[in-house]
């Protein structure tokens, strides 16, 4: 009975250890469909003309989600 236990335990943390979903490569994803591959090109676009920056963001906020969700260096097999 211990014994089972302590396996249980063990199978949760590699569990939580693990990359299962990339948030940030899914909203990109999505967003590429929505705006039909040019949703990096609009958002540089608005972040030059209406925001007077340099970068839209969009590597960083990838990034951020993936780390988020605890994929910070992709899937490794």
């Amino acid at each position: 009975m211990v014994l089972q236990i302590q396996n249980t335990q063990c199978i949760l943390i590699k569990i939580k250890n693990m990359c299962i979903i990339k948030v940030g490569n899914i909203v990109s994803a999505v967003l590429d469909i929505v705006f039909l591959g040019r949703a990096k090109d609009i958002a540089g676009w608005i972040a030059i003309k209406v925001f007077n920056k340099q970068s839209c963001g969009c590597l960083e906020r990838q990034i951020y989600l993936n780390e988020l969700f605890g994929c910070p260096d992709g899937i490794k097999l």
